[in-house]
């Protein structure tokens, strides 16, 4: 079993944004636009796990597609990668506020400073 960096937290934070771009996107460019996205999206996966034919396929779809469904398309795969980056940082944020203060980078830097401060000033022996 792989170990899944993302958290579930996170996962599902993504999955409600891009529910939410799939409600609008049909809503104000029809269902055949979020049917374009999905097949793309899919295609895609499929392609990155080895299904050469996959990627042919996707290919073909981006190639055929006209210049104003191509637009659409574009600009609802750029609204999913924004609202996929809005969720990954309030995610950041929400688990650095569940952190110890002294679990911090910031307590971790300035007690690595004394330390080696407390080396460089320990004194060292004398000379006759």
């Amino acid at each position: 079993m792989t170990h899944d960096p993302i958290s579930p937290e996170l996962r599902a934070d993504v999955r409600r944004v891009s529910t939410l771009l799939g409600q609008s996107l049909v809503r104000h460019h029809g269902q055949e636009l979020l049917d374009q996205v999905e097949a793309v999206r899919l295609s895609t996966k499929d392609s990155k796990a080895g299904d050469h034919q996959a990627a042919e396929d996707v290919r073909t779809l981006l190639a055929d597609l006209p210049l104003e469904q191509a637009r659409d398309l574009v600009r609802a795969f750029a609204a999913f990668f924004h609202l996929a980056n809005a969720a990954e940082q309030v995610h950041r944020v929400r688990t650095l506020n569940m952190r110890e203060e002294s679990e911090g980078w910031l307590t971790s830097t300035v007690n690595d400073i004394v330390a080696q401060g407390a080396q460089s000033c320990s004194p060292s022996p004398s000379r006759s």
